[in-house]
């Protein structure tokens, strides 16, 4: 087997491993930690050993902050956004003013 072939059955590998997780995962719950039971059941079939969960569970508070972050700018900005395209906001309307109120 060339070297070609094996990058392409390692990608093939990877990409089938992403779909059926996905898959597995679209029922659960947008919450923290709702990854270990799906991740439990399919570690399994990568041969892969299952105390990694425990590993992604340690990290998973940080990236569900980093996650909420992201959310929360992206709405931000979606909403001024609609609204200056509604004519709501105009230039120079939307002015940070908390560096003003310095105790």
């Amino acid at each position: 087997m060339s070297s070609r072939q094996l990058t392409r059955l390692i990608l093939a590998g990877l990409v089938l491993g992403i779909v059926l997780e996905e898959l597995e995962r679209f029922g659960c719950s947008n919450r923290v930690a709702s990854f270990v039971l799906p991740m439990g059941y399919s570690l399994p079939k990568f041969h892969l050993p299952q105390a990694g969960v425990l590993l992604l569970l340690g990290a998973d508070h940080f990236l569900d902050m980093g996650r909420t972050g992201i959310n929360v700018v992206g709405n931000s900005i979606a909403a001024a956004l609609v609204s200056r395209w509604e004519g709501e906001l105009h230039q120079g309307q939307a002015t940070c003013t908390r560096s003003a109120q310095t105790p």
